[in-house]
């Protein structure tokens, strides 16, 4: 018969001793090594990013949560992480959250808001938020602050804003010597004054009416905004944090849609805005696809070129009509989705778009989109970008049905024929011209049969102006008013 005596903890190793029915033994009979406290991290930080998977499966598709979905969600994730001693659901008043033991600590995570039946009639909306542990096991929160461009850039914190990461590396950087501070000051210096300048940016947006300017403004800032993530790339070795804060293109009205790099998106960034939240009152050519009756059904949508579940809002600047079921379906199985899921796994991406329209840019209508997405992966300080997928679409259609001009009313110029018919400016001055030299349009065929008169006439005087069999297939399509 044997009997334990002592257990003895060490550094990094438990000793067992035992006692014999008739002798001591001092020998230990068993070494028991103790779980190190990076490994420890690692199996909570794992654990984190698994409870939001696993919420995220549990939810509805409103992204809400039954109370007692959360339970069953909870104490599944309980048995498949050790680590944890203990969880629970607790009432967060407009969400269900999460109390969670870890051995030295409670931590509670804000889960998904509750059912709407769950909420009383008197709750508001609150801020948006997510909590997350780090690697390092500390606690933070990240949110964006404010509305629409306006609000404060959050880095992953407690929380934390750009300008307080900076002057959290500022004296970190100063008390560095030799050659190996200089780069770090440089670094420090450029991603400020690109800073500045994204603020240039955004008062310049948030002071302009109009459309072209914003647009172009618009394009400058997700220029900025790039800069500006790779100027955070050498500073992120030397802060507690191993990605830079994500870096989204910005989201505003009355700016035309262009193309972007979404940079370090991670399951914290808060979901964006979804495509029925807006009316589309300021995306050019939606009205007009309303008009012709061509949004019902999905036959044209409002499609993000960001899904809001990588943080793309419902705004023009992120938003094109396109075809429901040939453009925006096709995109979200291909692309998309797996972006997402890759996204809310646990991993740390970027998703890059770029997309072209009709009539050299003028039309409100995409003549293709391109997607690509990846990961990244730290290497000696570095951020290495992977390649996971692209996905595209060339030679869209237009909505021909919109095609429905007021040809024969003196006020109607020939940039609005251009930007209608997807011709180029000649040609549609050329039906201007058709109409002063030959008389008003009756129908479709008294169109063609007077701009080819015209043209004889034209041509007659100088040989080489024709116009091209595209052109006039192109004016077949035309609906008059």
């Amino acid at each position: 018969a044997t009997k334990l005596i002592e257990i003895l903890k060490q550094d990094d190793n438990v000793s067992v001793f035992v006692r014999h029915a008739r002798e001591d033994n001092s020998n230990h009979l068993l070494v028991v090594p103790l779980m190190s406290e990076a490994e420890r991290v690692r199996l909570l930080s794992d654990a984190m990013r698994d409870l939001r998977t696993r919420e995220t499966n549990a939810a509805g598709e409103d992204g809400t949560i039954e109370e007692s979905a959360a339970q069953s969600m909870l104490q599944s994730w309980l048995r498949a992480h050790p680590a944890i001693e203990s969880a629970r659901v607790v009432d967060g008043g407009e969400t269900w959250d999460y109390l969670i033991d870890v051995g030295d600590r409670n931590n509670t995570e804000t889960g998904k808001r509750k059912k709407q039946d769950e909420l009383s009639e008197n709750e508001n909306v609150g801020e948006a938020e997510e909590h997350f542990v780090d690697e390092t096991g500390e606690d933070h929160k990240l949110y964006f602050e404010g509305d629409d461009i306006n609000g404060e850039i959050i880095v992953r914190s407690a929380p934390r804003t750009l300008d307080e990461l900076f002057n959290e590396l500022q004296p970190v950087i100063q008390n560095l010597t030799g050659p190996r501070a200089r780069v770090p000051a440089r670094s420090l210096q450029r991603a400020r004054e690109l800073y500045d300048s994204v603020d240039n940016h955004r008062n310049r947006l948030n002071s302009s009416t109009n459309e072209e300017e914003r647009t172009s403004i618009t394009s400058q800032l997700k220029s900025e905004l790039a800069r500006l993530a790779n100027s955070l790339i050498p500073l992120m070795s030397i802060s507690a944090h191993e990605y830079p804060p994500p870096i989204l293109p910005p989201m505003v009205n009355s700016s035309k849609a262009s193309g972007f790099t979404a940079e370090y998106l991670n399951s914290d960034v808060p979901t964006g805005s979804a495509a029925n939240t807006y009316n589309g009152a300021t995306l050019r050519g939606w009205v007009e696809l309303q008009n012709a009756g061509l949004t019902a059904n999905s036959d044209y949508v409002k499609m993000h070129l960001l899904p809001h579940e990588l943080g793309g809002d419902a705004v023009d600047s992120n938003l094109v009509p396109a075809s429901g079921h040939s453009v925006n379906t096709p995109f979200s199985g291909n692309i998309e989705r797996n972006a997402i899921n890759s996204k809310d796994g646990g991993d740390t991406i970027w998703y890059r778009v770029r997309v072209s329209y009709h009539n050299g840019g003028a039309s409100p209508y995409p003549k293709s989109i391109n997607a690509s997405w990846g990961k990244y992966e730290t290497s000696d300080g570095s951020f290495n970008k992977t390649n996971e997928g692209n996905y595209g679409i060339s030679n869209i259609d237009q909505p021909f049905d919109l095609e429905k001009v007021y040809l024969n009313e003196s006020s109607t110029i020939a940039a609005q024929i251009r930007e209608r018919l997807g011709i180029n400016l000649d040609e549609a001055r050329l039906i201007l011209a058709a109409r002063s030299s030959q008389g008003t349009f009756r129908d479709i065929d008294d169109i063609i049969l007077k701009i080819q008169n015209h043209e004889n006439i034209r041509v007659t005087n100088n040989p080489r102006a024709r116009t091209t069999d595209a052109f006039r297939r192109r004016l077949l399509n035309i609906q008059m008013l």
